[in-house]
């Protein structure tokens, strides 16, 4: 028989990408910093943000923040309760950074530590230089040394600096002046500060690979398949029973180090999980290329900070609305392969902060998928709120395309009655509301969106409330699509001035994915033709197919095979009590094709 192979370099590189953007695969814990609640100062109890002398650290907007937060042993936030494994896990977290201090030093702070305590990571137990809110010196009355891993981001000077680097450091536990060390060498990088100033982001992987070893790994991309550089590094074995992540600026050395920055995505994982099944497979965009996104007259950022702020613009992994008014002529779009006439899902994360400011509530497109390249609201010449000052932009050919649209809206901006999203379709330059409004709750708010068209004529939207697209927020029904709606290729998000009211809002995008297939992260293991029991599993599999089975493949968490059986029936039963407990990937391939699924070994 002719042997199938199911795995390749680019399969591999794929689905890793989906393991950095997919927080079930994160076991330990996933915090996209929506909740500044989980984080705490055991003196000061919540975020460290003084406007009045130097900003601290702060968590808003689903990012944790510094603002030019200068060196401060106290100058920290913990999140406790975890259980991190003491020979195998991976810690992710990426870093957006903007500028160096205006003090006397460069960059020097911790991204991230991993300690076996509450207390800050490195030892000093008050602070000497820039204190935290007031000009008061801050001690801590718990004087137990702890032991840890932690990772620093630093430079060495504020202006024109020379060096930048990643570094890690052991804290042994031991409490003494050498308790604290370097280990491995740290990670070069090229430096992101360039004359005018420029920002830089990187996506940072700390993985223990045993009792004794570790790897820093620092990429450019955020499905961390470009790599910038690595460290490799010796643990101590007692370094063990971590449970606290503590990020935070230090005093370690003798200058007036402050950072401007974020972080987001930290994710936490016992080992590195499997590579899920590849998804995404037209599109993943999590907007770190602002030149991948474009106007037919504007060309770049619609960005006019002398006309209500910036309008739109795409940096730090956002596409950011910033109080953007209505207007047809604010948006972008991206051409992208063509998106199934048949089967396709569309996913997008979405933060509302405020509505706008003006008699107007939310009235916005968050996804469109178009077969042209004009706004999905077809408008040709803007009338609303003129884009970077007050003369009206016209497109030279009329918007007569074809496309469906999801929108977020509100009737007024201040206590409004309603909030809803809403699916339109453009047949022919025709609109028309498709299905029922999805109400939602109130402004602030994370919501996770998903837009699937499950045959020809059959559409449906969801929005859920977590990233992991688990907990519906409300369901629109299903809607039937017309035929004539096919050969999308363009992605638009933006404003529209389909209503008569001035229209605005603050908020940001996050994580395009488009799939061609209605099944995108589904988990209930019963894709197409072939069911999967029982999951999670203790030893013997179940694999059930009204297609003709011809080989069944298991691949474990590093994507080795580790299993493989050929031959041709309806029904095959693996025995995988010998496989120690985690996840893995079971490919199946029928004569209509192959199948991923996700398996837990209990």
């Amino acid at each position: 028989m002719k042997k199938i192979y199911l795995l390749t370099a680019t399969f591999i590189a794929l689905a890793y990408n989906v393991f950095a953007q997919n927080p079930t695969t994160c076991s330990v814990v996933y915090d996209d910093f929506s909740n500044p609640a989980l984080w705490s100062h055991p003196v000061l109890g919540t975020n460290l943000s003084e406007p009045l002398n130097y900003n601290t650290l702060d968590i808003s907007s689903g990012q944790f923040n510094f603002f030019q937060s200068r060196d401060n042993n106290m100058n920290y936030m913990m999140r406790t309760g975890l259980a991190i494994s003491n020979t195998d896990f991976v810690a992710d977290i990426d870093l957006n950074y903007i500028t160096n201090g205006i003090g006397a030093g460069g960059a020097n702070h911790t991204v991230l530590a991993l300690n076996a305590g509450t207390n800050p990571f490195y030892s000093d137990l008050s602070n000497i230089g820039g204190m935290p809110i007031s000009l008061t010196p801050m001690s801590l009355s718990i004087t137990t040394p702890q032991k840890g891993i932690s990772i620093s981001y630093e430079s060495d000077l504020d202006n024109a600096p020379t060096l930048f680097q990643f570094k890690v450091y052991i804290n042994d536990g031991l409490g003494l002046a050498s308790s604290i060390t370097p280990a491995g060498l740290p990670v070069v990088i090229p430096g992101p500060l360039l004359p005018g100033g420029s920002s830089a982001t990187y996506y940072i992987r700390l993985r223990r690979t045993g009792t004794a070893s570790g790897t820093l790994e620092i990429y450019s991309d955020f499905g961390r398949t470009v790599l910038i550089g690595s460290s490799t590094f010796t643990i101590p074995a007692t370094i063990n029973s971590l449970n606290t992540v503590f990020i935070g600026t230090n005093e370690r050395q003798n200058v007036d180090n402050m950072l401007t920055g974020s972080l987001d995505n930290l994710c936490i994982s016992n080992t590195m999980p499997p590579p899920p099944p590849p998804t995404c497979n037209v599109v993943f965009d999590d907007f770190s290329n602002v030149a991948l996104w474009t106007h037919p007259v504007l060309s770049t950022a619609i960005s006019c900070p002398l006309v209500y702020n910036p309008t739109m613009y795409i940096s730090a992994n956002k596409f950011n609305f910033g109080q953007s008014r209505d207007n047809n002529m604010n948006y972008f779009y991206r051409t992208v392969p063509t998106i199934s006439n048949t089967n396709f899902r569309a996913d997008i994360d979405f933060r509302h902060v405020t509505n706008g400011l003006s008699a107007g509530g939310a009235g916005h497109t968050l996804l469109a998928l178009n077969d042209g390249t004009k706004p999905f609201f077809n408008e040709t010449t803007s009338i609303g709120g003129f884009p970077c000052g007050g003369t009206p932009l016209t497109l030279t050919t009329p918007s007569v395309q074809n496309g469906i649209a999801v929108t977020f809206e509100s009737d007024v901006p201040i206590a409004p009655n309603y909030f809803e999203f809403k699916v339109y379709l453009n047949v022919a330059g025709i609109i028309t509301p498709a299905g029922t409004s999805i109400n939602v709750g109130l402004a602030n708010t994370q919501y996770f969106i998903s837009l699937e068209r499950s045959s020809t004529f059959l559409g449906e939207l969801r929005v859920y409330s977590d990233i992991a697209r688990t907990v519906l927020v409300g369901t629109s029904t299903p809607f039937p699509i017309p035929a004539s709606i096919s050969g999308l290729n363009t992605v638009d998000i933006g404003t529209n001035e389909w209503q008569d009211q001035d229209r605005m809002l603050t908020g940001f995008l996050k994580n395009l994915c488009i799939s061609n297939t209605g099944t995108l992260a589904s988990e209930n293991f019963e894709i197409n033709q072939t069911k999967v029991f029982p999951n999670p599993i203790n030893n013997i599999l179940n694999i059930e197919s009204l297609e003709t089975i011809l080989q069944i493949e298991l691949f474990d968490f590093n994507g080795r095979k580790i299993y493989s059986v050929e031959q041709e029936s309806n029904a095959v039963s693996v025995n995988l009590d010998k496989f120690s407990k985690g996840i893995y990937l079971l490919q199946i391939a029928t004569n209509k094709g192959i199948e991923t699924k996700k398996i837990i070994k209990n």
